[in-house]
């Protein structure tokens, strides 16, 4: 948990929102290493000020506190010409799949134009099946999860 005022940069480029909702209007970008200050945190949302801009990003692409030094054109060229021969742990992160929210679920609204480009994502049965042999995928069964009663 951020406190406020605590400083920041951003991860990648970034757009801020109005509210803390992805569907909330954007009202500014910050370009990947922009400082700021940190204002609040809400659920997944952290509310941020660079310079004269506010907004609401998500937290997962705010870093605390300063950036790393940026290094030279040289440094990179070396490290270039030593690649393959240093072993270097990486960190790799997702954001986790999650429901939506009950507000986001009450503003749903149908969009004819996302459901076209959707569906045009689609592959044959044949076509699917095909990829699965080339990489020898294996079938595998899922059992039905019912949700929770509340």
């Amino acid at each position: 948990m951020a406190q406020a005022g605590e400083v920041g940069y951003a991860s990648r480029e970034l757009e801020l929102r109005a509210q803390p909702l992805s569907g909330a209007p954007v009202t500014a970008k910050l370009a990947k290493h922009t400082k700021f200050e940190i204002l609040a945190e809400q659920k997944a949302w952290s509310q941020v000020k660079a310079a004269d801009t506010t907004g609401w990003t998500l937290t997962f692409y705010v870093l605390k506190g300063e950036p790393a030094p940026q290094v030279s054109t040289g440094r990179r060229l070396s490290e270039l010409f030593s690649l393959g021969t240093e072993r270097r742990p990486e960190t790799t992160a997702t954001i986790g799949v999650r429901g939506l929210d009950e507000e986001q679920l009450k503003s749903a609204q149908f969009n004819e134009q996302e459901l076209k480009r959707l569906e045009a994502l689609g592959v044959p049965k044949s076509e699917g099946e095909a990829f699965a042999r080339r990489a020898q995928l294996q079938p595998q069964k899922v059992d039905y999860v019912a949700p929770l009663s509340q």
